[in-house]
């Protein structure tokens, strides 16, 4: 292998983080083997290879970054908390951090929707149709693909070049709550094939286990429920 491994150099020199390089895209340079991750990444390389692969010295390895998943009732939060006080690195709750620039993204796409209608119409009024009716959720005018592409592009605003050395929780079930979401919608907001598609898998993953017993203490408050169910019966057999 190269001085990158098996790594992709061009994510490593465009984007500060090690992705793995695909088998199709391996090529030959001074007489190293060096792995690109897309094909566009590959086409770039072979016109400029000098420029990702420093002949001075190794290249710079990205900070650690250390994502640690598990099923509800895992503690994941709490042991995220626990690793990022040990090491004196932050904390990085991606859910929440990734819904907010989701969020801003479809605000920026709605806005631009706005005004692409409001061109269209010239100088009539644009809101005359919402008027006397019901608030109709605004159009961001993107379709599947779009949507599916600005997740990519919200993941990379949350994981790119500015993320240092931290614990990132893996914690990522919201949307298995929406029932509105349809199974195409939720793989596009997978936490799996989003780090793929956005080539930002994390240097170590912990996947945290417990069994069914342990998860459900931890998820619930059993003795609640068995007053809540104790309350219930004594007034059902009154």
């Amino acid at each position: 292998w190269g001085t990158c491994g098996p790594y992709c150099p061009v994510t490593l020199y465009q984007d500060f983080w090690l992705f793995p390089g695909q088998k199709d895209f391996q090529h030959v340079f001074r007489n190293q083997v060096y792995a690109l991750a897309t094909e566009a990444f590959s086409e770039a390389f072979l016109a400029e290879p000098v420029k990702y692969v420093p002949m001075e010295q190794e290249p710079t390895v990205p900070p650690p970054r250390i994502m640690i998943v598990g099923p509800t009732g895992a503690n994941v939060t709490k042991q995220c908390e626990m690793l990022s006080q040990l090491y004196r690195i932050p904390l990085l709750s991606l859910w929440a951090a990734w819904t907010e620039k989701v969020d801003k993204r479809l605000n920026l796409a709605r806005a631009a929707r706005k005004a692409e209608i409001f061109e269209a119409l010239g100088d009539g009024p644009a809101d005359d149709a919402a008027e006397g009716g019901e608030e109709e959720e605004e159009d961001d005018g993107l379709d599947e693909d779009g949507k599916a592409e600005l997740y990519v592009e919200a993941m990379k605003d949350v994981l790119g070049k500015h993320t240092g050395a931290c614990v990132i929780d893996g914690t990522f079930f919201g949307d298995l709550k929406n029932e509105e979401l349809d199974d195409g919608a939720k793989a596009a907001r997978s936490l799996h094939n989003l780090l793929l598609a956005a080539r930002r898998l994390p240097d170590l993953t912990l996947i945290l286990k417990c069994k069914h017993d342990t998860a459900a203490r931890t998820a619930f408050d059993l003795d609640a429920i068995d007053r809540e169910y104790n309350k219930k019966k004594e007034a059902w057999l009154k």
